[in-house]
């Protein structure tokens, strides 16, 4: 060991005299490279203090030594800015200095500092280490200090982070990249496809693992060397950045990575046999122009954003709504091509249905996607297996409702909406009980529910039109997260119209289905004017009774229409809370 700390003492003499100072100047990178000329190795990265870091090649175990003055730090973890910057200058401006040099592979367009891994053991490269090898076996070792490289390693992974594909993209090593779509792709994902199942509260999404963890991998893998796929996915992941936590980049908004994308997507279809299997990572590249396009034409969504950035989406929102339905016409038209929604992945399906579900609400229009992959009830032999059977819970669920007269088709949705509501809450009960195929059905069936409900024609009458629209905006009600609960406002537009259009004061609208109608809306989470229109009716029509209720009360009255008191208790109090301050037609024990 002393041998070792003689050797690094004298380089560092020798490195550091005035006129080697005076050629090369003060920057102490400057000075690796007569280390290089006078001992033929690779340079060792220098402290800002003469820091000398050595790698001894007959250790089989690879160690590190480090030899360091006593004003030295702690190398790269150095809280002196000037030490840390120089090691971390030095290795990286190597690093991209051996990438050039390296020759390219077909993804190495896509990329910034990829190391192949052919160069690793090319022969030149063995010829180099066999000269180096040589060299030191010709000079006295007494005179000579042991600097030895490390096995070459072969390099299969980016550069700077071999976890992180996106952090050797064209976008930049940057961490604002890395952040938004590990957000996207974590956070947000996970809670949206458990709301959409209809789960609890009690219910955590970092609990419970995410069913399609596997594909969200290997997109992000798939986007190194996929143009098409990298650019949808950053305008997904940058677009929710932007209205999910108000993080949002000028020099790059979501518009940026769009038009990449179309570019891409264009040479791409214009190459593929449509009548094939359709590529998986092409229907996710539509959905994600789909689902960006949407966002950006819902300013409702935009709250955490600038004011002026939330203008300009108000400005072009008519066409930004447009291009998303053409995205999906566009998707619907490649699977179709290619045999239906059969064979396609579960995680493309149930991305592209929330999509065009999300879509169709917000113009309260059909879906584009056609309604055949309802899997229907769930078997009763998997309902028996639960502890809990749906029969016996909620046994006053929607009974009020079934008795308005309404046609058959409603009727048969309001049932299923109700068995629907049952199973959910048994199923989760038992989450310990739950799989994959289980989440699977209860996503599904709710959308399928959605989608029912968002089809029917202009032929319902005026109170079939509200039962219909409050059913729908019960569901968002119950689907816990903030893009249900956007949608949940929208569909409130909708509701006040269909109810002023049914003359709710006249008689003949039952006093039990318009009290069901009004507190279903006033209870929607996001602040709107139609809320506050609610909330007043609300008020009126307690004025109108002459009647007090307490608490418990409006708890049974609206579960004999549509009310699940585990996932809408909050929203109640919240609602009685709010009418409580706001007038005093409330008496102090509704709180």
């Amino acid at each position: 060991m002393q041998q070792y700390s003689e050797a690094t003492i004298g380089l560092r003499n020798n490195i550091s005299t005035p006129s080697t100072r005076e050629k090369r100047g003060t920057d102490p990178l400057d000075l690796v490279e007569p280390i290089k000329q006078n001992y033929g190795h690779a340079a060792a990265p220098l402290t800002a203090h003469g820091a000398v870091i050595i790698m001894n090649k007959n250790f089989s175990t690879g160690f590190l030594f480090v030899n360091k003055t006593s004003s030295s730090d702690v190398l790269t973890r150095s809280y002196k800015t000037e030490e840390r910057f120089t090691i971390l200058s030095h290795v990286q401006k190597r690093r991209r200095q051996n990438g050039r040099e390296k020759k390219t592979e077909p993804w190495s367009s896509y990329t910034s500092c990829m190391v192949p891994t052919s160069q690793a053991e090319s022969p030149s490269n063995v010829e180099e280490e066999r000269q180096e090898n040589q060299q030191d076996t010709t000079q006295d070792p007494l005179e000579t200090p042991i600097i030895r490289s490390s096995p070459r390693l072969p390099h299969t992974y980016p550069a700077n982070n071999g976890a992180d594909p996106f952090h050797c993209t064209v976008v930049g090593s940057d961490a604002y990249t890395h952040s938004m779509l590990r957000y996207a792709f974590s956070h947000v994902a996970k809670k949206t496809f458990l709301a959409e199942a209809f789960s609890l509260p009690s219910v955590q999404p970092n609990g419970r693992p995410m069913r399609h963890a596997h594909i969200m991998d290997e997109r992000l893998k798939c986007c190194v060397n996929d143009d098409m796929l990298m650019y949808s996915t950053l305008a997904y992941g940058s677009s929710c950045m932007a209205w999910s936590v108000g993080k949002y980049e000028d020099n790059k908004p979501p518009e940026y990575f769009t038009g990449k994308a179309l570019q891409a997507m264009r040479m791409r279809l214009s190459r593929t046999n449509l009548n094939q299997t359709p590529d998986i990572w092409l229907l996710l590249s539509i959905y994600a122009l789909t689902i960006t396009e949407f966002w950006s034409a819902v300013p409702e969504l935009w709250t955490k954003c600038p004011p002026r950035y939330i203008s300009v989406l108000n400005s072009d929102k008519r066409s930004r709504l447009e291009a998303a339905r053409i995205h999906m016409r566009a998707l619907v038209s490649v699977v179709d091509n290619a045999g239906g929604w059969k064979d396609v992945n579960p995680y493309v399906l149930e991305s592209s249905v929330l999509a065009d579900k999300y879509l169709a609400i917000y113009q309260m229009t059909t879906p584009v996607i056609p309604l055949t992959w309802d899997p229907g009830r769930m078997p009763k032999a998997r309902q028996n297996e639960f502890p809990i059977n749906p029969n016996s819970v909620l046994p006053q669920l929607g009974k009020k409702l079934l008795q308005i007269p309404m046609c058959q088709e409603l009727t048969d949705v309001i049932k299923d909406v109700i068995d629907f509501s049952r199973v959910a809450y048994c199923t989760w009960s038992c989450v310990d009980m739950l799989t994959a195929l289980d989440e699977n059905w209860l996503f599904l069936r709710n959308q399928a529910l959605v989608y029912r409900l968002l089809s029917f024609s202009d032929s319902l009458g005026n109170v079939e039109n509200c039962v219909r629209l409050t059913t729908l905006l019960f569901m968002l009600n119950a689907t816990e997260y903030h893009g249900a609960y956007v949608s949940a406002r929208t569909t409130l537009q909708y509701l006040t119209a269909a109810l002023i259009h049914a003359r709710l004061w006249e008689e003949g609208f039952e006093n039990g289905i318009l009290f069901w109608c009004l507190c279903t809306g006033a209870m929607t989470t996001e602040r709107s004017h139609e809320k506050e229109w609610f909330q007043s009716m609300l008020i009126k029509f307690f004025k109108s009774l002459n009647s007090v209720w307490v608490k418990q009360v409006f708890r049974e009255d609206l579960e004999a229409y549509l009310f699940l008191a585990a996932k809408q208790d909050t929203q109640l109090s919240n609602l009685i809370d709010n009418l409580s301050a706001t007038t005093q037609a409330l008496p102090d024990q509704l709180t």
